[in-house]
Formats: C-alpha cells, sequence, structure tokens
C-alpha cells in the first residue's frame, strides 16, 4: 500500500491571486510555493490547497482544464460558526 504524505485538492483557475488573497487574508492559510503559474497554501492545522492556471504544460492535458465552480466541496469546520460567517 502507498502511505500519502499529504492530500490535497488543486484547482485549476485564472484566478490565482485572489484565491491567494481569500485564504491567507480570512483563513489564515500561509504560501509555501508562490509563482505566476502555481500557488501552494498550507494552514498551521495541516490543511493545505493547491491553485495552478490553465493550460500550463507541465501539467498533461487532462488536467488542465479550468475549474468551473461545480462537482467539488469545500468543507470547513470553525469554532464560531456565526463569527466566521460575518468574516
Amino acid at each position: 500500500m502507498i502511505t500519502p504524505k499529504g492530500f490535497f485538492p488543486v484547482l485549476v483557475t485564472d484566478q490565482l491571486q485572489g484565491c491567494k488573497q481569500f485564504f491567507v487574508s480570512l483563513l489564515g492559510f500561509g504560501p509555501v510555493f508562490d509563482k505566476d503559474w502555481y500557488i501552494h497554501l498550507v494552514h498551521r492545522s495541516g490543511a493545505q490547497l493547491g491553485f495552478l492556471i490553465p493550460d500550463h504544460p507541465s501539467q498533461p492535458p487532462a488536467v488542465q482544464s479550468r475549474f468551473v465552480g461545480s462537482g467539488m466541496i469545500y468543507s470547513f469546520e470553525v469554532n464560531n460558526v456565526d463569527d466566521a460567517f460575518k468574516k
């Protein structure tokens, strides 16, 4: 059996900087890799997220398409949902 060291989604998007700002400013993620083609964010809890530009030649064609906003759910658990919603 293969034992993964980590597991995280990578979303293909044109909005790398907007995604980064949202997750860094609102949820406290920090960038560990930040280039113009890929951003990898990690939270102190261990949660990770990746964002990749579309059509990047380092990736096979099957994973170069933009995420169109359906078929994926982000589920975040927080201590105070009302406070988090206000922010």
